[in-house]
């Protein structure tokens, strides 16, 4: 039936607007800039790159995932003249997700990883649950059908919950404000509501980001490079960081699942960034079995996987 939705447009934006202003940092620290380097190089320690990291303080943390993001992100051609004069001398600036990535990858997420463990929320399930882009209003069934039921009035309101994926009953329910086909039952959006707030939203949101883009410098990279990243994880990274990556990883497609279409109206096999972070997880799972498949030098036998294959789950 026609519905109509006028009351207070709220959602998880809403919460994020307190807390989405950060202070900028007046003078990077030593060690940030230190992490950096490491990672434009290509040929720093992990290790040592995760042990500096998880000393940052939360803002020079915030600070350090904004220039990483920034590492992997496009050169803009459509920038000024000046730009466009000077790259017609020298090229466009190639971003460092155009390297090898056996080279830089390995320490970009080691000096992303205490930012992105348990950067997203989970609900009362367990699942991992991301806040919608855009703002939720309230939803009225004005003209439509009902009945009666044991438990009360059921409503037709031809919606489902996009949380709980139970058909919604109810006269009032949630919607998109910008037209993404997203819908929430009162229950599930006022739970929402709770489980973000107070959260770091921004964490939330850069998380998702961050990784899509690890992803897809991932999985369009050469086989031989991805196979060069795979050792790496096998036998050089310290089981603690490869189990914190694997978690944060499945942590993102967990609560990708639940978003696929938001603000677009496509079909599932058409979300590339989706599939990229699904082939990701697999190169992961590619390099949590490669030690059970190798007897190592010095070692009598293989040492099987790295982390149970529940950790992918």
């Amino acid at each position: 039936g026609a519905q109509k939705g006028h009351l207070e447009a709220v959602g998880p934006l809403d919460l994020m607007a307190s807390t989405e202003e950060h202070p900028q940092a007046e003078a990077a620290p030593a060690e940030l800039d230190a992490i950096l380097e490491a990672v434009r190089k290509g040929d720093g320690d992990s290790s040592a790159v995760y042990a500096q990291s998880t000393c940052l303080s939360a803002e020079a943390s915030r600070v350090l995932g904004q220039r990483l993001s920034e590492l992997l992100e496009e050169p803009e051609r459509a920038g000024v003249q000046k730009r466009r004069r000077l790259w017609r001398k020298t090229g466009p600036p190639a971003p460092i997700c155009h390297e090898r990535i056996e080279g830089w990858l390995p320490c970009m997420l080691a000096a992303a990883l205490p930012r992105l463990c348990g950067a997203l929320v989970k609900d009362h399930r367990g699942l991992c649950v991301l806040p919608h882009p855009h703002r939720m209003e309230q939803k009225i069934l004005t003209n439509g059908q009902c009945h009666l039921s044991i438990s009360g009035i059921v409503y037709h309101t031809k919606r489902a919950c996009d949380n709980c994926d139970r058909p919604i009953e109810d006269i009032m329910w949630f919607a998109c404000a910008e037209g993404c086909e997203v819908d929430f039952c009162a229950r599930c959006h006022t739970m929402l509501q709770q489980l973000f707030e107070g959260r770091d939203l921004d964490r939330c949101f850069w998380a998702e980001s961050f990784t899509l883009k690890c992803a897809k410098g991932a999985m369009r990279a050469p086989a031989e490079q991805r196979q060069a990243f795979i050792e790496i994880l096998a036998f050089d990274w310290p089981l603690q960081m490869f189990q914190e990556l694997v978690r944060a990883v499945a942590d993102v497609a967990d609560a990708k699942v639940v978003h696929l279409q938001d603000g677009a109206d496509m079909d599932v096999a058409e979300d590339a960034d989706f599939w990229h972070l699904v082939g990701f997880l697999q190169l992961l799972r590619c390099a949590n079995q490669r030690p059970a498949k190798e007897t190592r030098f010095g070692e009598l036998t293989p040492r099987g996987p790295r982390v149970p294959e529940t950790e992918f789950v």
